[in-house]
C-alpha cells in the first residue's frame, strides 16, 4: 500500500485530515513540522503529499519540491480564500471541500503512481 505524507502547520486539522484519510484505507502520515516532513520525504516513498492552507508558500514549495525530485510523489495544496505560487501542485483544492473530494484525488494519484511504477520495473527487467 501507497503511503500518503500530510504536513500541515494546524495540529487539530492536521489530526482531523488523518481520520478522515485512514477511514478510506490510506496509509497516512502526518507531520507539523518543515523539517519533519522534509526528513520523511527524504526517507520515504510517499505517492502522495498533501500540503495544509497555512503552510507558507516557501515551506510548501520547498517540500514538494523534493518530493517530486526524489520520488516522483504527487502534491496536493489546500488553500482557503485563494492560493499563490501553486505552480508545484498536481492539484489544489478547498480546505473547506468535501472530504471525499480529497479522498477521490489522493486515490486518483496513488493509482498514477502504482502505474507509473510497475511501468518502470518492467522496463528495467
Amino acid at each position: 500500500m501507497q503511503k500518503v505524507l500530510s504536513f500541515g502547520l494546524a495540529k487539530e486539522l492536521l489530526a482531523h485530515r488523518h481520520a478522515a484519510l485512514a477511514e478510506y484505507d490510506f496509509q497516512v502520515v502526518s507531520v507539523s513540522s518543515k523539517k519533519g516532513a522534509l526528513d520523511l520525504v527524504r526517507r520515504e516513498v510517499f505517492a502522495a503529499v498533501i500540503v495544509g492552507h497555512q503552510v507558507p508558500a516557501d515551506m510548501r514549495n520547498e517540500v514538494a519540491s523534493v518530493a517530486k525530485a526524489l520520488h516522483g510523489s504527487r502534491v496536493i495544496y489546500l488553500y482557503r480564500g485563494s492560493i499563490a505560487n501553486a505552480e508545484l501542485a498536481d492539484a489544489v483544492l478547498n480546505i473547506d471541500g468535501p472530504v471525499e473530494l480529497l479522498a477521490e484525488t489522493v486515490g486518483m494519484f496513488i493509482k498514477h503512481f502504482d502505474e507509473k511504477s510497475v511501468a518502470a520495473a518492467n522496463r528495467a527487467s
